[in-house]
């Protein structure tokens, strides 16, 4: 599963210094936040351009997450928290 990180001062002063920016996976108002199947859903490219439009977003990503297995599966190509794309800074 593909997931989407922010690199954010959410909740912090406005025009907060640079260190103070942490990139970590927030929950999304539009509840899409438990994940999508592949990088060509448009939702992903919809999501970020709403986040990258705030004010206190500079940065998003996509990271894959593989699902927990329920049987025997072969190993995933990605690994977990493999940064596939990238957004802003």
């Amino acid at each position: 599963m593909f997931f989407i990180e922010c690199h954010h001062a959410i909740g912090k002063q406005p025009g907060s210094p640079f260190s103070d920016y942490t990139w970590e996976r927030i929950h999304l108002g539009d509840g899409h936040d438990a994940g999508y199947e592949n990088l060509t859903d448009p939702r992903l490219a919809q999501t970020r351009d709403l986040l990258l439009a705030r004010p206190d977003i500079i940065g998003v990503r996509v990271v894959w997450n593989a699902p927990q297995p329920t049987t025997a599966q072969p190993i995933a190509v990605r690994f977990d928290g493999q940064i596939v794309a990238q957004s802003g800074r």
